[in-house]
């Protein structure tokens, strides 16, 4: 089971790889680093996620195959949707095919 507890901090805060450190690069607004952190939640971004990784550790590393989102208003995504929605509308624009959706629907619990 992956826990994601997500946490906005300064960019001037240390940390060790207990904690991963996500678009600390992106120089993100306030909402697109809420929209990355919505986004982290799907099952189409955590599965990318479970396909690095061979142990319980989630190491920057492990998140090689997730592929950074357009978190801009203009996104063609509406990440105001629930996480559901969301994860259709990365489905239609990756274009996974109806096999592919519902390996990673099967595949990914729910967020509680």
């Amino acid at each position: 089971m992956m826990i994601i507890k997500i946490s906005f901090r300064l960019a001037s805060v240390l940390c060790t790889e207990t904690f991963v450190v996500v678009g600390l690069n992106l120089n993100l607004s306030e909402s697109q680093a809420a929209h990355l952190a919505k986004y982290l939640q799907t099952k189409f971004a955590r599965f990318l996620h479970s396909m690095a990784k061979i142990s319980q550790d989630a190491t920057r590393k492990t998140y090689r195959f997730v592929p950074t989102p357009n978190l801009d208003e203009n996104s063609p995504i509406n990440w105001d949707l629930s996480l559901n929605d969301i994860d259709e509308q990365l489905f239609t624009f990756y274009r996974l095919t109806e096999e592919e959706k519902q390996h990673i629907r099967s595949s990914i619990k729910d967020m509680d």
